[in-house]
């Protein structure tokens, strides 16, 4: 990916931001196993920490609801106090020192 923007509400494989030099993804990651997944050559990943992005990623699921009545995006938007948690952001290396939250504490951001 060269830029853009990605949300995931499902599994993904290995690899995740391979080649990835520009844009960011949102990653739902119920099952913990995210860092283990990335490709630490071209990206980081850190949990959501800011009002933007929240209301960025959000208004994606909501915007994808609305164009394909998705039950899983229904479900997501419906709880998503308790979806939030398990998001990760996923930005290229590249944009890390544009990152205005690289800075935080380890529990709020993964440094894999």
């Amino acid at each position: 990916m060269t830029g853009g923007i990605v949300v995931v509400l499902g599994n993904v494989g290995y690899n995740v931001g391979g080649g990835m030099t520009g844009g960011h993804a949102y990653i739902l990651d119920e099952e913990d196993t995210l860092p283990h997944k990335i490709n630490p050559s071209y990206v980081y990943i850190r949990r959501l920490v800011g009002e933007e992005e929240i209301s960025e990623l959000r208004q994606l699921i909501e915007e994808h609801y609305k164009y394909t009545s998705s039950s899983r995006a229904r479900e997501i938007l419906e709880r998503f106090d308790e979806y939030l948690p398990k998001f990760w952001k996923v930005i290229p290396l590249e944009q890390k020192d544009r990152d205005p939250y690289r800075e935080r504490e380890p529990e709020e951001v993964a440094k894999v």
